[in-house]
């Protein structure tokens, strides 16, 4: 499910309570620390793991549990980034599979 909503991604989440019982994969759109932190706060009460989408490197980057403020500073800073937001690791799988296949074909 890909969620693009100009800076109001923490309130489609909260719409999406009941569907975030199922983990559907996210991928999520966020712009600025305060929208990740809060983001982060409904996500990881459905056990999603977050990784950013370095779409210049073509790396997922995962989130250490250092704090979404810290984390997001060191990792993101002023850049617009999407996230795939994961509960199954054959979702994450996938993922990385079709990153892999991008770079391999930007040689």
């Amino acid at each position: 499910m890909k969620i693009d909503v100009e800076g109001v991604e923490h309130i489609a989440l909260a719409g999406l309570r009941q569907t975030l019982h199922s983990r559907p994969t996210l991928l999520l759109e966020v712009q600025g620390h305060e929208k990740f932190v809060a983001c982060h706060t409904i996500l990881a009460t459905y056990g999603y793991r977050i990784y950013a989408i370095d779409d210049e490197a073509l790396t997922l980057i995962p989130y250490d549990e250092s704090g979404p403020q810290e984390w997001f500073a060191r990792h993101v800073g002023a850049r617009v980034l999407n996230y795939l937001c994961v509960t199954r690791d054959q979702h994450f799988a996938l993922a990385e599979r079709g990153i892999g296949r991008i770079r391999a074909m930007m040689r």
